[in-house]
């Protein structure tokens, strides 16, 4: 068990390495007002986890999952 904390604007991408189920919690708190970027990246399409096209809408960036994306706004404050 580990935590990886990443600094707001850095570009990342979770792919498990082992032949074992895995299991990843990720907590984050984003304004309403803040526009994200699902950008395209070579090495994160090595293992399926890219979007085919640069995007700021996440039904574009989430078009080829299986299922309904649906983001979840949680009512909590930070310190709450």
């Amino acid at each position: 068990m580990g935590l990886l904390p990443l600094p707001a604007e850095t570009r990342h991408v979770i792919v498990g390495a082992a032949e074992g189920p895995c299991a990843i919690l990720m907590l984050g708190a984003r304004p309403e007002v803040e526009t994200l970027l699902y950008p395209v990246s070579e090495i994160a399409a090595k293992y399926g986890a890219s979007v085919a096209k640069e995007t700021v809408k996440p039904d574009e960036a989430y078009a080829d999952w299986p299922g309904e994306f649906q983001p979840v706004r949680l009512p909590w404050q930070p310190g709450s």
